[in-house]
């Protein structure tokens, strides 16, 4: 990939290949529930900016790791994915919804592969929202938490725990 403000690979958490495989490592296992999605939708529908965000030859924000197998968590449903994209950032999550659009590639969020169906499965691009999983803030007077789209309810949990709060 070119970039117009290049992060070195230990800076961005390693190569896509390592950030794919902590995503797969989450798909085989890890604690249930694991994902809290609730943001998803809304990080889904932003509008990309690309400033600082590296390119890849087919125009693609990250480059993917390719030709994935993945599985649900039962291993009942599997595929193998064309495309497996782990941004770590929003707005590398942005850019690459954005052009996933322009370039009509589907890209589909997965948490951990709990859904006993293959709903979850896409053949031709799947997105990996595994290294969104930061806490934003907890709000105690409203009591709300807002999270990244791949924050695990194990850590929303423990945030809620030391405002003396819970899931409902």
């Amino acid at each position: 990939c070119a970039s117009s403000s290049p992060r070195p690979a230990e800076e961005r958490g390693g190569n896509s290949r390592a950030r794919a495989g902590a995503a797969r490592q989450r798909l085989d296992g890890g604690d249930a529930p694991p994902w809290l999605c609730a943001g998803a939708a809304a990080a889904l529908s932003a509008v990309a900016t690309t400033a600082g965000v590296a390119f890849c030859d087919d125009g693609a924000p990250l480059e993917p790791e390719t030709s994935v197998e993945m599985s649900n968590w039962s291993g009942t449903h599997t595929l193998t994915t064309e495309s497996l994209f782990s941004p770590e950032t929003t707005k590398e999550l942005e850019a690459l919804v954005a052009w996933a659009s322009r370039a009509r590639q589907k890209i589909r969020p997965f948490g951990s592969g709990l859904s006993p169906n293959g709903l979850a499965l896409n053949a031709t691009g799947m997105l990996s929202m595994a290294q969104l999983d930061k806490v934003i803030d907890v709000d105690t007077k409203a009591q709300t938490i807002t999270v990244q789209a791949g924050a695990r309810v194990s850590v929303i949990l423990e945030e809620l725990q030391k405002h003396g709060l819970t899931l409902a």
